[in-house]
């Protein structure tokens, strides 16, 4: 009897802690198999440590860097949430760590420079404003529960000994082989605290792992070595991490989209500027970004992409809002000749200027909402036409005048 308990024991004790463990571990390879066949399909996986040897365990938490290098969110940052939203509906919780010491630095891959200095007064004031679009876009996206961490509050406190302990596990020539610096020269040259940004990168990959049961870092795949780094780092301790990189989003001409490109501010989304600003500039996207996240969204249509990028960031009432707003069109009738023209009396107090009938149709009443929209042209037959300040509109009888320049026209509009 006794040696039937022991062997039950035994054998509940060996189950529990090998045969299950080998279980759960075969589960989470089938899911990660599937997971990252299923990214790489809508676009938010380029590149990945996950492998059969290195799996990713669904109950653990991944985070999200962003340094507050400015004050706005990229559209490149959305992507990084997307990919979030994926990871935090299958069980992982979200921890984003916004850079206060990293953002001092500047993250040196790839760039012609050495960024310039930013003072501590202002990164904390690009942190703040970032915190907040983060704390929008987490709400619109419908993730709950997250923390927002500042990496300043635990590499403050970073003794040198530590430091240099963990420059021990990297070499130069990680960084040469790469070729992030492959664009300076001699009148650009590299600086060391510039190649010090991958080391803490990797310190606060380690950090994480540590406190917070982190075993999966997101970002760019320009990040690749900055992230990387971190998981060797944690396998030094014992540990086991894992990092997804999602393609970069390029112009027409294939440059990243940036703080830097051509037309960069269209790329943004200034919540200093009102919502109908920040629309409207979607429609002025180049056509590989629409094609970026049409594969995301499983669309062609730019409306329903513009859509889509507008509702991680805004509500649905807003976007209702401003798509009645957008749609206001003007269609000509018919075009009246001179003497048909005389009857009209354009300066009567029933006439109103593009900025009255805007607000009579849309009940818009603030003056720099109204601005907003005429930044984006009037739509007249399917045109858009920009020099909107000629523009005059006048009614008789029931029957809608639109003047354009020195032309006269019988109106109808449509939302």
């Amino acid at each position: 009897m006794i040696l039937v308990l022991i062997s039950y024991i035994f054998n509940y004790i060996f189950y529990k802690k090998y045969i299950k463990k080998i279980f759960f571990q075969m589960r989470n390879l089938s899911k990660n198999n599937k997971i990252i066949e299923y990214l790489k399909s809508i676009n938010l996986c380029y590149q990945t440590t996950i492998s059969e040897k290195s799996p990713i365990i669904l109950e653990k938490s991944f985070y999200i860097g962003i340094d507050p290098s400015g004050s706005k969110i990229h559209v490149g940052h959305l992507v990084n949430f997307l990919l979030g939203l994926e990871l935090y509906n299958l069980g992982m919780k979200i921890i984003i760590v916004i850079g206060n010491f990293t953002g001092q630095i500047g993250d040196p891959t790839f760039k012609n420079t050495a960024r310039k200095a930013i003072d501590n007064i202002t990164i904390k004031e690009y942190a703040d404003n970032i915190k907040i679009v983060i704390k929008k876009i987490l709400k619109n996206i419908q993730i709950k529960k997250y923390k927002i961490l500042n990496n300043n509050d635990w590499l403050k406190n970073v003794k040198l000994s530590e430091y240099v302990e963990v420059l021990k596990v990297f070499n130069i020539k990680t960084l040469t082989q790469s070729q992030i610096f492959n664009k300076r020269n001699e009148d650009n040259p590299i600086y060391l605290h510039e190649m010090s940004y991958f080391t803490i990168q990797a310190y606060d990959f380690y950090y994480l792992w540590k406190k917070y049961n982190c075993e999966l870092q997101i970002g760019g795949q320009d990040q690749w070595i900055n992230m990387t780094a971190g998981i060797t780092l944690i396998k030094t301790k014992g540990g086991n991490a894992n990092v997804i990189t999602v393609p970069l989003i390029t112009d027409n001409s294939d440059n990243k989209i940036s703080k830097t490109s051509t037309n960069s501010h269209i790329y943004f989304f200034d919540l200093q500027k009102t919502y109908i600003y920040n629309y409207i500039n979607m429609y002025k996207f180049e056509e590989k970004v629409f094609t970026y996240f049409g594969k995301i969204f499983n669309t062609n249509n730019r409306e329903k992409i513009i859509d889509s990028i507008f509702l991680t960031v805004y509500n649905k009432k807003l976007l209702s809002t401003v798509k009645k707003i957008y749609r206001y069109k003007y269609e000509a009738i018919n075009k009246l000749n001179q003497k048909e023209t005389e009857n009209i009396d354009s300066y009567n107090e029933d006439n109103y200027t593009i900025k009255n009938i805007i607000k009579k149709f849309t009940h818009i009443e603030k003056s720099h909402h109204v601005n907003d929209v005429l930044k984006r042209g009037i739509f007249f037959n399917n045109k858009i036409i920009n020099n909107i300040k000629d523009f005059y509109f006048y009614t008789k009888n029931d029957i809608n005048y639109i003047q354009i320049s020195e032309y006269w026209y019988i109106y109808k509009y449509n939302f």
